[in-house]
């Protein structure tokens, strides 16, 4: 763990195993604090501990990059959740069908696992 993180750990930790469904969790600082630090190193501590959550997260480059794009992020995130289903349907190309349909996505997957969707947007 890093030093000084160990509290914060256990307040994503708290914050997730509370009975939700939950609002979002906004982590904010200034640039260089440590914030994606800390999100990368919770997740890893979350994988680490078998969690019965689902974990999806998308860490954005710089924001002119192609990673920043909104469409591009969903497009991922919804790939990454059809994998949790038996038989997916494909994947649309259409943006608007993308964004209409990724709650969906969310909410259909994280009914079937015992932990939920913790999704983890870094840098937006």
């Amino acid at each position: 763990c890093e030093i000084g993180f160990e509290k914060y750990y256990e307040h994503l930790s708290m914050q997730v195993s509370a009975a939700g469904p939950l609002p979002p969790l906004l982590v904010v600082g200034n640039p260089g604090s440590g914030k994606s630090l800390l999100m990368s190193k919770w997740l890893q501590l979350q994988e680490e501990k078998n969690s019965s959550s689902l974990l999806l997260y998308h860490f954005v480059g710089t924001p002119s990059s192609i990673s920043a794009d909104p469409i591009v992020m969903i497009r991922r995130l919804t790939a990454q959740l059809m994998q949790h289903v038996s038989t997916p349907p494909a994947l649309t190309c259409d943006p608007l069908r993308l964004v209409e349909e990724f709650p969906r996505w969310l909410e259909k997957v994280s009914a079937k696992s015992s932990g939920g969707v913790i999704l983890v947007l870094d840098s937006v």
